[in-house]
């Protein structure tokens, strides 16, 4: 499937359920609305905003216990594809989000997807 098929899936709903289910609390419909008006660039925004690793969620969060489980098609057995969604505007854009070198340094205690994203975030 394509992905503005699996796009143009998606209600835009008023009280969206998908984001309820996130752990992150992505803002699914607000990423893929930007996709349906082809901003791209925008999508790739919201998407990392709330999340500095979509292109490892996209591949291992427990889709059909989070967004597409809560999807409110999932009810007729056709939830949105986010992660499908998510891995579209991850896979090119590591470099977009990618930070700079500016001399200074940091230390994490922790190897965890926590510590990482903070060392992410204050990279950026």
């Amino acid at each position: 499937m394509r992905i503005e098929e699996v796009v143009n899936e998606c209600l835009g709903c008023k009280l969206p359920f998908c984001e309820k289910g996130c752990p992150l609390h992505n803002d699914i419909r607000d990423f893929i609305k930007a996709l349906k008006e082809n901003d791209i660039n925008l999508a790739k925004a919201i998407l990392y905003n709330k999340n500095p690793f979509p292109y490892i969620c996209s591949r291992v969060c427990a889709h059909e216990k989070q967004c597409r489980g809560n999807c409110v098609k999932n009810r007729l057995g056709k939830a949105v594809d986010v992660p499908m969604i998510e891995k579209y505007l991850s896979e090119e854009t590591y470099e977009m989000f990618k930070a700079e070198t500016n001399g200074l340094k940091i230390a994490i205690i922790g190897s965890g997807i926590g510590s990482l994203a903070l060392a992410k975030l204050l990279s950026l």
